[in-house]
């Protein structure tokens, strides 16, 4: 069976909270993901994104997310909700949107597309997450992992 699921983390690990996406992979690589899932590393994409996603049956995308909301937790969307993450603001939210409205326009099927958005607490230099932050990457993988087994979450 080919790898059809990609589960891509976004964000700049040099800026402490930012890189939350990409630990969340690191912690999944430590995991025995299904054989169909491809684990990527996409740091901060521009419009290429579109060519990525487009490879796969279902794309799973963790980024780190301004939210403002006092114990903002870890929440989930589907491609059609991503412009604004009802709220919060995507750190690389300018790549991603642009990404997915380009596939809209060109009607692709995003049916497949979730994005995790991660709340952080600070983006500086840095290369350690908040306790915070470090607590909602474990959820995010979490969820994940349940999304690998049919779903079954929250």
């Amino acid at each position: 069976m080919g790898k059809d699921t990609l589960v891509i983390g976004l964000g700049n690990i040099l800026m402490g909270d930012d890189g939350a996406g990409i630990r969340v992979i690191e912690e999944l690589s430590k995991l025995q993901v299904p054989a169909n899932v491809e684990l990527m590393d996409g740091g901060t994409p521009g419009v290429d994104l579109m060519s990525i996603i487009k490879k796969y049956k279902k794309v799973i995308i963790a980024d780190a997310v301004l939210d403002t909301t006092p114990g903002a937790s870890v929440r989930h969307f589907h491609a059609d909700e991503i412009t604004g993450f009802g709220g919060a603001m995507s750190l690389h939210g300018l790549g991603l949107e642009a990404a997915i409205t380009l596939m809209k326009t060109f009607g692709e099927d995003l049916s497949g597309v979730t994005v995790v958005g991660i709340p952080i607490e600070r983006a500086e230099r840095t290369m350690e997450l908040s306790v915070e932050t470090l607590s909602r990457v474990k959820d995010a993988v979490e969820f994940i992992t349940c999304e690998f087994n049919g779903g079954g979450h929250g």
